[in-house]
């Protein structure tokens, strides 16, 4: 939903991949972001989010959190926005797997995005910076980049790369994770 001054988006995927009877891919996520524009550039904003990575070793990821961002600037076919926030993390770890971050804690979250659009589609990068509060060492950094192409008016060819770094990784769990994905998105 975007409005004048108002905007709610919902984001939702899933992959579960099996090769040979091996489950290669199990992952969930779902966001859900409200926006209020109170006096342009500025707004606020409340979030919440699942996820669930069976490869990463997090059974369960919950956000919700609360925040301001300002838009840097916008033109006809670019723009840029700076946000800062604080949330709640609670995780849940795959039996077996060990980690501090286990729990519930209180992270900051600030993002930076750049968007390029035109009638083609849009292409954008969001890069998130987000240690934990009662501990800033502990630091995860997210690099999304997406490609969106215009088919018809209902129906768009999406791309994304993400690169996810978490300094301290649960135990057997690498630091990076990269993934790529395509599909098709209907909108309506």
């Amino acid at each position: 939903f975007v409005g004048d001054r108002h905007t709610v988006l919902l984001s939702a995927s899933g992959n579960r991949t099996l090769a040979t009877d091996v489950l290669t891919v199990d992952q969930g996520f779902l966001h859900l972001r409200d926006t209020w524009s109170f006096s342009d550039p500025w707004a606020t904003y409340v979030f919440l989010q699942a996820d669930h990575n069976a490869f990463r070793s997090m059974q369960l990821r919950n956000l919700a959190g609360a925040g301001v961002q300002r838009r840097l600037w916008r033109t006809e076919w670019t723009e840029a926005t700076l946000g800062t926030s604080l949330m709640g993390e609670y995780q849940l770890l795959t039996e077996g797997a060990e980690d501090e971050d286990a729990g519930l804690h209180a992270r900051s979250s600030s993002f930076l995005t750049l968007a390029f659009a035109g009638d083609w589609g849009v292409a954008a990068s969001t890069t998130f910076f987000q240690p934990r509060v009662d501990l800033p060492s502990n630091l995860r950094l997210y690099e999304e980049l997406s490609l969106t192409l215009h088919l018809t008016e209902h129906l768009d060819w999406n791309a994304v790369g993400r690169v996810e770094w978490d300094r301290d990784p649960p135990e057997g769990r690498e630091a990076v994770d990269l993934t790529a994905s395509t599909g098709v998105v209907a909108s309506f």
